[in-house]
C-alpha cells in the first residue's frame, strides 16, 4: 500500500492493484464482477424505461408507473416484469400488462399471475352494468312513498 495506491496479493501472487481515492469515496472496478452481476448492477431505472419502451406500450406504462414513486424501491419489480419478456415474449407480456393496467394494478406480481394462468390471452372483460338497486336500498323516502297516494 502506498499514497497513491494498493496491491493486493494471493499466496504471493499479484491479485490487483487499485489506485487510492480521497478518503471516504469508492471505486469499483466492473471487470472483478462475474459477467451476471455486472449486468445486474447496470439495469437501472433509465435502463428499465429504455427496454419497456421497446417491449410495448403497455409495458413501458406500467414501468413508468412502478419507477415514478419510489423509484429505488421499486426498481427490483420494474426489473422483474422486463425479464418476464425473456419467458413469455413481448407479446404476451404487453397483453399482461394492459390486462393489470386494465385492473387497476400494474404490478409485477399481478402481471407474472395473468402471465402464468394465460389470461393474456383473453380480451379485458367490460365491467358488468349495475343492476337496478332495489328499493328497500334507497331509504325509507322512496321505500315508503307508495303508502303516501
Amino acid at each position: 500500500m502506498t499514497e497513491t495506491g494498493v496491491t493486493c496479493f494471493f499466496e504471493g501472487e499479484l491479485i490487483k492493484t487499485h489506485t487510492r481515492v480521497k478518503k471516504g469515496r469508492r471505486s469499483t472496478d466492473w471487470a472483478d464482477y462475474p459477467a451476471e452481476k455486472v449486468a445486474f448492477l447496470m439495469r437501472t431505472p433509465a435502463w428499465c424505461l429504455r427496454q419497456a419502451r421497446e417491449l410495448g406500450p403497455a409495458v413501458s406504462a406500467v414501468v413508468e408507473a412502478l419507477l415514478g414513486v419510489q423509484a429505488l424501491h421499486r426498481l427490483r419489480s420494474a426489473q422483474g416484469v422486463i425479464a418476464l419478456a425473456e419467458r413469455y415474449g413481448p407479446e404476451r407480456l404487453d397483453a399482461a400488462c394492459a390486462g393489470a393496467l386494465f385492473a387497476g394494478d400494474p404490478s409485477y406480481r399481478t402481471i407474472r399471475g395473468i402471465l402464468q394462468s394465460d389470461r393474456d390471452t383473453l380480451a379485458p372483460e367490460e365491467p358488468a352494468a349495475c343492476p337496478q338497486i332495489p328499493a328497500h336500498l334507497h331509504g325509507p323516502d322512496t321505500l315508503f312513498a307508495y303508502l303516501e297516494v
